[in-house]
């Protein structure tokens, strides 16, 4: 899919989806829980479609009445054979952890951009849990066959939280003992904190202190859970930077004291001079006359650095974003992307080390592509609003991924698009 994005001025209201992040917990925790799971207001993306069907292979009973989706999950997982991860890092990782406590073998994969990403983080883990793991030179498919054995251990946490995510709800789900799970070098700390707070929701007893998690082997909820999944900080932060660059807006749907580390984006808003009205379920946006340039240490929020690309080409100044080094294995090279990307639309923009650095500058339009990565593509359409000339961004389906309606909703906020399929 082609799309075209003319410079507009933003106006309006639209509501953000739900957290692809929280739906995808809230699915994985589901299927472990003895008893029935209510899900309100769940995400529709391709990677929460995935999720869904993947739970279901491995046994969950689903039913999708309007609205909501009742789960019934099981008490081991018995399933052998190929499980499908879709384009999902994340459910593949959370996925081949709680596989690791069967006792049949089972070969997860999926497709597009995961085929390229490293995930050797199982076979120098697992096997020390009694797990055999093989892989394809560290990349996908990877396969497991367990049982888990699970004990206090240390792990290093440099990789990636969505394995520590993985790990603590495998370790929780089988535990017989209370253990202690030492994590070190954490990074992407907030989406930990997701996890804690979805376990917790689903009656598992876990609490943190200096990166040691504490596990208890106290008696597991079997009541029926309700669980509302919240709305998406990561995908709202695009809409919320459109407002900021490109007119004003009143964005609905994101909690502001959520755990969803990527609400960080509001003090770099306020820093930038935006002075946003935050109420419970909605921010508006006002039109700012002057937006100034800022720092920011991404690691542990990098989903943040697309649509902060887009706003620091809008700032006045040099803006410095740090934490590159966490771009490496997403759906792209999104440091190598977001450089090549914004440079075809005339940015000044390049990488010292491990910071990123945008010169604020007018820029001029042009033909880029998505490389199939979805916070591409938005970052792309966001920074449209305020070039010279038109943007074209080929690939542009790419987000689907996350935001299948993303392109609909900055439409109906008055941005002029034509969209060839």
């Amino acid at each position: 899919m082609e799309v075209n994005i003319f410079p507009s001025r933003i106006y309006g209201s639209v509501t953000v989806p739900a957290s692809k992040s929280v739906t995808q917990r809230a699915f994985v925790l589901a299927l472990l829980h003895e008893g029935k799971t209510i899900i309100k207001n769940a995400g529709k993306s391709l990677d929460e479609k995935a999720a869904l069907m993947a739970i279901e292979k491995l046994g969950a009973a689903i039913i999708t009445d309007k609205e909501l989706i009742n789960i019934t999950g099981i008490s081991e997982i018995h399933y052998s054979g190929e499980l499908y991860c879709g384009e999902s890092g994340l459910l593949f990782r959370l996925l081949t952890m709680i596989c690791a406590t069967g006792k049949n073998m089972i070969s997860l994969t999926g497709s597009g951009s995961l085929s390229a990403r490293e995930m050797l983080f199982f076979e120098n883990t697992l096997p020390t849990l009694g797990v055999a793991v093989t892989s394809t030179k560290g990349k996908i498919p990877v396969s497991v066959q367990g049982p888990m054995r699970v004990q206090d251990m240390e792990v290093d946490g440099s990789g990636g939280s969505q394995y520590i995510s993985g790990l603590l709800m495998a370790f929780a789900k089988q535990a017989h003992k209370n253990i202690t799970l030492n994590i070190l070098n954490p990074v992407s700390k907030p989406y930990l904190d997701i996890t804690l707070q979805m376990m917790q929701k689903f009656g598992y007893t876990v609490s943190e202190a200096d990166n040691k998690f504490y596990i208890s082997s106290s008696k597991k909820n079997t009541d029926t859970i309700i669980c509302h999944i919240e709305g998406d900080w990561s995908n709202g932060a695009f809409l919320l930077v459109a407002a900021a660059i490109a007119g004003e807006a009143v964005i609905r749907g994101l909690d502001p004291y959520s755990k969803q580390g990527d609400k960080k984006l509001m003090h770099i808003l306020a820093f930038c001079g935006v002075t946003a009205v935050v109420e419970a379920d909605q921010i508006y946006i006002p039109k700012p006359h002057f937006l100034y340039a800022f720092s920011y240490d991404a690691t542990d929020t990098p989903d943040l650095f697309p649509p902060l690309v887009a706003l620091a080409c809008n700032c006045n100044g040099q803006t410095i974003i740090k934490g590159v080094h966490r771009l490496v294995n997403k759906e792209s090279n999104r440091a190598e992307t977001l450089v090549n990307v914004f440079s075809a639309l005339g940015a000044d923009i390049y990488i010292v080390g491990d910071e990123m650095i945008i010169q604020g500058k007018l820029l001029k339009g042009g033909t880029v592509d998505s490389y199939n990565d979805h916070r591409i593509a938005m970052a792309a359409a966001v920074a449209a609003l305020k070039c010279e000339s038109p943007v074209t961004i080929r690939n542009a389906s790419a987000v689907n991924k996350s935001y299948p309606d993303f392109f609909n909703d900055i439409e109906a906020l008055g941005t002029t698009i034509n969209i060839n399929a």
